[in-house]
């Protein structure tokens, strides 16, 4: 649909109906900037000014306002002695009912601030020169001629320096203009690098990038900029400052020293240019031995117990970066001498986010305008950014403001600032995880009807990279590269790529951080699978020695505290393995499989004792281009079974099979047992398999209960089993096998034993081969009553056929949902082939981020960035 804004007029068409004009106000401070630049002959005193300005630097000639919040805050906690976080927010209501009503008295009015401290703010604002009561106590010479623009941004208190007379200079004609297609992206990467293609073409000077500074755009278009050496200027908050940020990071880190491990130092060596580290994040800091770390180390021993003065000259020395803005706020704090513990740096920290401090704008280039205070943009060519929900102002939460005017205020501003400019490109995502982007609010305002989309407004679909041309600044042009193609995946990555294909693609950008957990089972299966073929030679060992190498190889995570536990998780889990497989070395020393292969992979044991691996059925890899997978197969403990050690946590197998759904993906799935029996029916197609999880350390809290080795928990509670059925599940449900299974062991009162007791195998057999049971995850109520009523007309109508039918289709629901059989696997290798095709599509043009859940996605924020 359409989107109407009432036209605006032009900075020059205004210039041209204030320039005869002895003074021009307007609060819009880059409108007034833009409006003297066009001043052509000199002038002597003001001509385009804010109340502001004009006010306090007539009566104080300093323009870089002396006694703005952060002064008046200093001098209200001098002479009162309010806490800091009540004299802000004091200080903060008490100025937004003055700015609001022109009156700094009424905030007294209202019941919740009429008391002492505010009463004394009030007092203290009144007093002396201030950016406030200067514009309050201001008068203009009654002989100027004065024009105001944009009447409808003047607060009550702007209004107050308003003289009797004055010309108001409409900003909007009186007809409206449609606004130009939205531009739709399917990335934040994509917009910002349509920008960049652009940008090399334009004078830098020309262009402004209207972005909210807290978003992803503005920091992929800040980097951006960086990276190409475009110059651009922005007002950064100080909070934005690299070296403030990991000042105060550094400060947190040392009052936490204990157990810090590489990956809590990160972000401090990333912004020193530390790079030459241990990849390992999991890594106690103190074990890590490196020269870089010990600098890192020596800088957080400093920290703990030296005031702020001692450790911004630490981190000058350490850095080599001068801390001065910061030394200057910290000065007028009155904590320099202050020593740095969690309170006085959250003080800090709250008091530098509450006044929004900017470290002035930087150099000169591409201006980056935020929506949130600009209205008025002075460059050719602009660039709107996001545009989404957060571009909405949330209406303060105070009762001297007016929210009907708030946002008849902010509506007209919204319509002024995306009309400024000589070339305008609104740049927006459709969709981000797999969800529209919220357009912001004041596009339902302006529409017809509500827009609770971009693609609900005029719009056009741009993909690919951009041509680098202004005039035709959206075309489509691809780069031509060369892509390996890809015939089969690995159960891992299909689950990765199944949920989020993003999330696979930066899996295969980025090393997996190796940690304690990982570590942990990796050194249990290599201890499985060399027990296999060297059993006797472990038992000659002492079981300490063992464990010792084991947690030797772990030592760099642990502290003196979870290397005992760490011991115990070894000493129970190599049990439970010798428990397991002592009675089938002989049978697994013999036994030989077909379709996989053994391949070289590292083992701690085998480097530490120098003894080889030979048996054919541990640790077996696999690979079929036709079918589409590989992978590696813990233990193949006959034809039938496959085995798999876990570490983790354990999960029924109805949750297993849900997790392998390949219609409804669940967040974070599992496809290895299907992936595993679908290859393995390929070697072995006309019998039953079995796919089975030993949960290896699943009776740890149990055994260090029970105290000692002889009332140790059955070891069968630790697996779990999945089976693929050879037969179709409607051909089962006919056979006798599964008639007879029905009652096993089910005693004869039993309602299910009375039915099929009754009705016998063939009226069985024959209702179910008829009418094939419709799978849901719930029963089917029409199918449970022709069960019934086809169960009543051969035995009768009495009180248990009821009860025994719905219990033979719960049974039967139960097993369907629990086991694989051959349609449902025919079904996993066709997505299965279908993902890798989609796999090799993305490689030729990029990876979406699909339907998911940021909490169940590994790499969440590279993913929501990018």
């Amino acid at each position: 649909m359409p989107v109407y804004l009432k036209r605006a007029l032009t900075i020059d068409e205004i210039f041209e109906r204030v320039r005869l004009y002895d003074l021009v106000l307007t609060v819009d401070a880059p409108l007034a900037d833009a409006l003297n630049a066009r001043i052509e002959s000199p002038l002597l005193g003001v001509f385009a000014t804010t109340p502001r300005r004009l006010a306090y630097r007539i009566l104080d000639e300093a323009e870089d306002a002396s006694g703005d919040q952060r002064e008046l805050f200093l001098d209200i906690i001098t002479k009162t002695g309010t806490g800091w976080k009540s004299a802000i927010y004091f200080l903060e209501n008490t100025i937004s009912c003055w700015q609001e009503t022109g009156d700094r008295q009424n905030i007294l009015k209202y019941p919740a601030f009429d008391r002492g401290e505010v009463q004394d703010i009030v007092s203290i604002l009144g007093r002396g020169i201030n950016p406030f009561n200067s514009v309050e106590k201001y008068n203009i010479d009654s002989g100027l001629k004065v024009a105001v623009v944009a009447l409808h941004q003047f607060t009550g208190l702007d209004r107050r320096i308003l003289p009797p007379k004055y010309d108001e200079i409409p900003v909007f004609h009186n007809e409206d203009t449609e606004l130009e297609n939205m531009c739709l992206f399917s990335s934040a990467t994509a917009i910002i690098q349509t920008v960049m293609d652009n940008l090399s073409h334009l004078n830098p000077l020309d262009v402004a990038v209207v972005v909210k500074p807290e978003g992803n755009y503005q920091h992929l278009l800040k980097s951006s900029l960086k990276s190409a050496r475009i110059p651009y200027m922005v007002s950064p908050d100080i909070m934005e400052d690299e070296d403030v940020r990991t000042f105060f990071l550094c400060i947190r880190t040392a009052l936490s020293r204990a157990n810090l491990r590489l990956r809590d130092v990160w972000p401090i060596m990333a912004h020193l240019g530390i790079d030459d580290i241990e990849k390992n994040g999991n890594q106690l800091l103190d074990t890590a031995d490196n020269g870089q770390v010990d600098h890192i180390r020596r800088l957080l021993d400093r920290i703990p117990g030296s005031d702020f003065r001692k450790v911004l000259k630490e981190y000058e020395s350490f850095t080599g970066n001068r801390m001065s803005e910061l030394e200057k706020i910290l000065g007028e704090l009155e904590i320099l001498d202050t020593p740095v513990d969690i309170g006085s740096v959250n003080a800090v920290e709250y008091y530098l986010g509450s006044f929004n401090i900017t470290t002035g704008s930087s150099g000169s280039g591409v201006l980056i305008a935020s929506p949130d205070t600009t209205t008025y943009i002075d460059r050719p060519v602009i660039f709107y950014i996001g545009m989404d929900a957060a571009w909405t102002h949330v209406i303060p939460d105070r009762p001297w403001i007016s929210r009907h005017t708030f946002n008849d205020v902010k509506l007209n501003n919204f319509q002024l600032l995306l009309q400024n400019g000589q070339k305008r490109y609104y740049l927006v995502q459709d969709r981000i995880m797999g969800r529209n982007v919220t357009p912001c609010y004041y596009f339902n305002e302006l529409a017809d009807q509500p827009v609770e989309s971009f693609t609900d407004l005029e719009y056009e679909m741009y993909t690919g990279i951009h041509e680098h041309s202004i005039k035709n600044p959206f075309s489509c042009s691809r780069s031509e590269c060369m892509t390996e193609h890809e015939d089969m995946i690995s159960q891992s990555e299909l689950n990765l790529l199944a949920y989020c294909p993003k999330d696979l693609f930066f899996s295969r950008l980025l090393d997996d951080e190796d940690n304690r957990y990982f570590l942990r089972g990796r050194l249990l299966h290599e201890f499985a699978e060399f027990y296999v073929d060297h059993a006797d030679f472990i038992r000659s060992r002492d079981l300490q020695e063992l464990i010792d190498l084991m947690t030797e190889r772990m030592h760099f995570y642990l502290d003196e505290k979870d290397m005992e536990i760490e011991r115990t998780r070894f000493l129970i889990g190599i049990s439970n393995i010798r428990e397991f497989l002592d009675p089938l070395l002989e049978h697994l020393r013999s036994f030989e499989i077909h379709g996989y292969e053994k391949r070289y992979s590292p083992n701690l044991f085998v480097s530490h004792y120098n003894r080889p691996l030979r048996s054919s059925v541990t640790e077996m890899y696999f690979s079929n281009p036709d079918s589409g997978t590989k992978g590696k197969i813990d233990l193949i403990l006959d034809k039938e079974t496959l085995l798999d050690y876990k570490t983790g946590k354990k999960r029924s197998i109805t949750e297993l099979i849900r997790k392998s759904d390949t219609v409804d993906i669940a967040p974070r799935p599992d496809f290895q047992a299907k992936m595993y029996l679908s290859h393995h029916r390929r070697i072995y197609p006309d019998i039953d398999l079995k796919f089975r999880y030993f949960h290896i350390l699943d009776n740890l809290e149990d055994v260090i209960s029970s105290g000692n080795t002889s009332s140790r928990p059955n070891i069968k509670d630790l697996f779990q089993e999945i089976i693929y059925h050879s037969c179709s599940f409607d051909d089962l449900v006919v056979t006798r096998e599964m008639y007879d299974d029905l009652t096993d062991g089910v005693a004869d009162s039993n309602p299910v034993v009375k039915v099929l007791k009754k009705i016998g195998y063939e009226n069985y057999r024959n209702f179910f081969a008829l009418n094939p049971v419709p799978f849901v995850d719930e029963q089917d109520p029409d199918y449970t009553e022709e069960f019934i009523s086809y169960v009543k007309g051969i035995i009768g109508d009495y009180k248990y056929v009821t009860r025994g039918c719905e219990r033979i289709l719960g049974k039967m629901a139960n097993l369907r949902r629990s086991s694989y059989f051959p349609e449902d696997l025919d079904e996993f290798d066709a997505f299965l082939h279908d993902q890798i095709r989609k796999l090799n599509q993305y490689k030729e043009g990029r990876f979406p981020s699909g339907d998911a859940e940021m909490d169940n996605i590994r790499y969440r924020d590279l993913v929501i960035l990018w």
